[in-house]
């Protein structure tokens, strides 16, 4: 998909859990606002209303170029937030990701969206828009997020054995 644009959220409230390789939490919170160069930005709740999951690849740090860690399998429309599950494949990528968050590093999500025809809400002058529409072409993995207030309820993984390997919570304030 040509022409997308990034915007990044932070991770909260990590967790890591025995079912599986699943990162799970907010793609895009709603209603929240940021400066994206000379106006101010925020996504209305329905904004990727019928995306297909399964067309959604999960990169590191919107590398197209590069192989995909994975893809979402869930994307759930919530009240405040695009909530959004996506299973990590068994690559070294992955498995970095994994390690990061079980350390404790403060990681981001970032979504490659194109705005959908008719879909933005600019105020009169320009400066400021509400995303109503926009076509959700993949999310990455971040070290820096756009969107602060955005969280993450969990990040599943399985050791040797199905064993849980670690529970983090509230890793960012």
């Amino acid at each position: 998909m040509t022409g997308l644009q990034r915007r990044a959220f932070e991770l909260r409230d990590l967790e890591v859990r025995a079912e599986g390789r699943h990162l799970v939490g907010t793609v895009v919170p709603y209603g929240q606002e940021i400066r994206v160069g000379g106006y101010r930005e925020q996504f209305a709740r329905g904004a990727f209303t019928g995306t297909d999951p399964a067309a959604v690849p999960l990169l590191v740090a919107h590398r197209h170029a590069g192989l995909p860690i994975g893809r979402a399998v869930e994307l759930v429309d919530e009240p405040d937030r695009l909530a959004g599950t996506f299973s990590l494949s068994a690559t070294r990528e992955a498995d970095e990701v994994l390690e990061l968050a079980a350390d404790g590093v403060p990681l981001g999500l970032s979504v490659g969206f194109a705005p959908a025809a008719g879909g933005d809400r600019w105020n009169h002058d320009r400066t400021a828009v509400v995303r109503t529409r926009a076509v959700l072409g993949e999310v990455s993995i971040v070290g820096m997020p756009a969107y602060p207030a955005a969280t993450v309820t969990g990040l599943r993984a399985a050791a040797a054995g199905g064993a849980p390997l670690l529970r983090l919570a509230r890793l960012l304030t």
